[in-house]
Protein backbone atom coordinates (compact mmCIF):
# COMPACT_ATOMS: atom_id res chain seq x y z
CA UNK A 1 0.00 0.00 0.00
CA UNK A 2 1.07 3.52 -0.74
CA UNK A 3 0.85 5.84 2.37
CA UNK A 4 -0.09 9.85 1.17
CA UNK A 5 0.68 12.97 3.00
CA UNK A 6 -2.73 13.32 3.94
CA UNK A 7 -3.06 9.59 5.63
CA UNK A 8 -1.28 11.60 8.53
CA UNK A 9 -3.33 14.22 9.02
CA UNK A 10 -6.32 12.51 8.98
CA UNK A 11 -5.00 10.46 11.39
CA UNK A 12 -4.60 13.71 13.84
CA UNK A 13 -8.08 14.53 12.91
CA UNK A 14 -8.95 10.89 14.44
CA UNK A 15 -7.05 11.95 17.11
CA UNK A 16 -8.83 15.14 17.98
CA UNK A 17 -12.03 12.94 17.66
CA UNK A 18 -10.57 10.93 20.32
CA UNK A 19 -9.69 13.33 22.67
CA UNK A 20 -13.24 14.95 22.29
CA UNK A 21 -14.46 11.75 23.22
CA UNK A 22 -12.24 11.34 26.04
CA UNK A 23 -13.04 14.80 27.29
CA UNK A 24 -16.59 14.07 26.81
CA UNK A 25 -16.36 10.79 28.97
CA UNK A 26 -14.35 13.13 31.53
CA UNK A 27 -17.38 15.10 31.69
CA UNK A 28 -19.77 12.19 32.23
CA UNK A 29 -17.66 10.94 35.55
CA UNK A 30 -17.77 14.04 36.86
CA UNK A 31 -21.22 14.41 36.76
CA UNK A 32 -21.92 10.71 38.11
CA UNK A 33 -19.62 11.89 41.35
CA UNK A 34 -21.25 15.04 41.54
CA UNK A 35 -24.69 12.85 42.13
CA UNK A 36 -23.12 10.27 44.46
CA UNK A 37 -22.42 13.53 46.60
CA UNK A 38 -26.00 14.91 45.89
CA UNK A 39 -27.39 11.69 46.89
CA UNK A 40 -25.41 11.20 49.92
CA UNK A 41 -27.30 14.88 51.04
CA UNK A 42 -30.49 13.08 50.35
CA UNK A 43 -29.85 10.56 52.34
CA UNK A 44 -28.95 12.38 55.34
CA UNK A 45 -31.98 14.08 55.13
CA UNK A 46 -33.88 10.76 54.73
CA UNK A 47 -32.16 8.85 57.35
CA UNK A 48 -30.07 11.32 59.97
CA UNK A 49 -27.88 8.99 62.14
CA UNK A 50 -24.43 9.81 63.37
CA UNK A 51 -23.03 7.67 60.19
CA UNK A 52 -24.63 9.09 57.16
CA UNK A 53 -23.71 12.75 58.88
CA UNK A 54 -19.87 11.73 58.75
CA UNK A 55 -20.40 10.68 55.30
CA UNK A 56 -21.48 14.36 54.00
CA UNK A 57 -19.36 16.07 56.50
CA UNK A 58 -16.73 17.40 53.51
CA UNK A 59 -19.61 17.37 51.23
CA UNK A 60 -20.46 20.99 49.68
CA UNK A 61 -24.03 22.37 50.08
CA UNK A 62 -26.68 21.31 47.37
CA UNK A 63 -26.63 24.62 45.97
CA UNK A 64 -23.27 24.46 45.16
CA UNK A 65 -23.60 20.44 43.77
CA UNK A 66 -25.93 21.77 41.41
CA UNK A 67 -24.04 24.83 40.22
CA UNK A 68 -21.41 22.41 39.12
CA UNK A 69 -23.39 19.83 37.51
CA UNK A 70 -25.05 22.88 35.74
CA UNK A 71 -21.24 23.77 34.08
CA UNK A 72 -20.79 20.30 33.64
CA UNK A 73 -23.82 19.86 31.69
CA UNK A 74 -23.12 23.01 29.76
CA UNK A 75 -19.38 22.04 28.85
CA UNK A 76 -21.23 18.72 27.94
CA UNK A 77 -23.07 20.32 25.48
CA UNK A 78 -19.83 22.39 24.13
CA UNK A 79 -17.85 19.07 23.73
CA UNK A 80 -21.14 17.42 21.92
CA UNK A 81 -21.20 20.59 19.66
CA UNK A 82 -17.20 19.91 18.97
CA UNK A 83 -17.50 16.13 18.18
CA UNK A 84 -20.27 16.89 15.81
CA UNK A 85 -17.75 19.23 13.68
CA UNK A 86 -15.26 16.63 13.87
CA UNK A 87 -17.34 14.08 12.47
CA UNK A 88 -18.52 16.30 9.64
CA UNK A 89 -14.59 17.75 8.64
CA UNK A 90 -13.60 13.99 9.06
CA UNK A 91 -16.71 13.04 6.38
CA UNK A 92 -15.85 16.14 4.09
CA UNK A 93 -11.76 14.98 4.11
CA UNK A 94 -13.14 10.96 3.23
CA UNK A 95 -16.08 12.10 0.98
CA UNK A 96 -13.32 14.74 -1.02
CA UNK A 97 -9.75 12.20 -0.44
CA UNK A 98 -7.96 14.76 0.54
CA UNK A 99 -6.77 16.65 2.92
CA UNK A 100 -6.70 20.85 3.35
CA UNK A 101 -3.46 22.34 3.87
CA UNK A 102 -3.63 24.48 7.31
CA UNK A 103 -0.13 26.13 6.49
CA UNK A 104 -2.33 27.59 3.40
CA UNK A 105 -5.80 26.98 3.95
CA UNK A 106 -5.55 24.92 0.50
CA UNK A 107 -4.68 27.72 -1.53
CA UNK A 108 -1.36 26.59 -2.84
CA UNK A 109 0.24 30.03 -2.02
CA UNK A 110 1.40 31.75 1.03
CA UNK A 111 1.84 35.16 1.82
CA UNK A 112 5.26 36.04 2.53
CA UNK A 113 6.73 39.42 4.09
CA UNK A 114 9.93 40.65 1.75
CA UNK A 115 12.09 43.72 2.21
CA UNK A 116 13.88 45.85 -0.64
CA UNK A 117 16.11 48.28 -0.16
CA UNK A 118 16.42 51.40 -2.83
CA UNK A 119 18.64 54.55 -2.18
CA UNK A 120 18.95 53.39 1.37
CA UNK A 121 15.36 53.23 2.08
CA UNK A 122 13.90 50.01 3.00
CA UNK A 123 10.91 49.25 1.93
CA UNK A 124 8.45 45.87 3.12
CA UNK A 125 6.14 44.49 1.02
CA UNK A 126 3.91 40.92 0.38
CA UNK A 127 5.04 38.22 -1.82
CA UNK A 128 2.94 35.64 -2.43
CA UNK A 129 4.39 31.79 -3.50
CA UNK A 130 3.74 28.33 -3.81
CA UNK A 131 3.38 26.67 -0.19
CA UNK A 132 6.31 24.99 0.65
CA UNK A 133 4.49 22.29 2.81
CA UNK A 134 2.13 21.34 0.31
CA UNK A 135 4.19 22.14 -2.49
CA UNK A 136 1.58 24.40 -4.12
CA UNK A 137 -1.40 21.67 -4.31
CA UNK A 138 -3.31 23.20 -1.60
CA UNK A 139 -3.89 19.78 -0.77
CA UNK A 140 -2.85 15.96 0.65
CA UNK A 141 -4.25 12.79 -1.10
CA UNK A 142 -5.37 10.38 1.52
CA UNK A 143 -4.93 6.51 0.24
CA UNK A 144 -7.62 4.29 -0.94
CA UNK A 145 -7.01 1.88 2.04
CA UNK A 146 -6.68 4.45 4.67
CA UNK A 147 -9.96 6.38 3.28
CA UNK A 148 -11.73 3.15 3.29
CA UNK A 149 -11.09 2.51 6.69
CA UNK A 150 -11.39 5.58 7.79
CA UNK A 151 -15.26 5.28 6.43
CA UNK A 152 -15.30 2.61 9.08
CA UNK A 153 -14.78 4.19 11.81
CA UNK A 154 -16.88 6.89 11.11
CA UNK A 155 -19.94 4.41 10.22
CA UNK A 156 -19.01 2.80 13.56
CA UNK A 157 -18.89 6.19 15.71
CA UNK A 158 -22.29 7.47 14.61
CA UNK A 159 -23.87 4.98 15.48
CA UNK A 160 -23.42 6.64 19.05
CA UNK A 161 -25.16 9.96 17.65
CA UNK A 162 -28.44 7.92 16.66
Amino acid sequence: MVMQNGDKYLLSFFKNLQSAFKDYAHNISEISSLLDKAILRINVLIEPTIKNELKVYSVPPMRELSGKMSNCINQLREKKEMIAKYFQNINEILEDGKVKCSDCNGEGKVKRLRYEREEGIITSFYEYEPCPTCGGSGYFAISEEVRRQGYEILKALKMIAK
